[in-house]
């Protein structure tokens, strides 16, 4: 399934459900996608109309994080904290092998990842 979504990123237009996202392509590195991988999901970057965007694809079956996701946004998103970014879960996202599958999308922020802002403060 991982390797999947890359073919689908690669060609937003014709893979991706919302027509924001539709407008934009994938960053690229030799070729390839730019990726992270996390546990059990892989997060791209894609630009859309010259903004970087997060778009979080999961590699298995996210469960209850759906819910959650969509429950948490709505809480979330009227108190615009500034130390949140918005983020929007597109339950059938993206489609991957005729299928479609859940997408969490973001504003891209630059800085370390949680796991390595954990192991730098923990180490301290």
């Amino acid at each position: 399934m991982a390797t999947d979504y890359l073919g689908a990123v690669c060609q937003p237009a014709s893979f991706l459900r919302d027509p924001l996202l539709r407008q934009g392509k994938a960053r690229m590195h030799n070729g390839a996608p730019v990726l992270w991988s996390g546990g059990f999901a892989r997060v791209f970057m894609l630009e859309v109309k010259g903004k970087p965007h997060a778009l979080r694809c999961w590699t298995s079956d996210p469960g209850d994080l759906t819910k959650i996701y969509t429950v948490t946004s709505a809480h979330l998103l009227p108190l615009r904290l500034p130390y949140f970014v918005d983020f929007k879960l597109h339950e059938d996202g993206i489609i991957v092998n005729g299928s479609d599958f859940p997408i969490l999308c973001m504003e891209w922020v630059e800085g370390p990842t949680l796991k390595e802002f954990l192991e730098e403060t923990i180490g301290k």
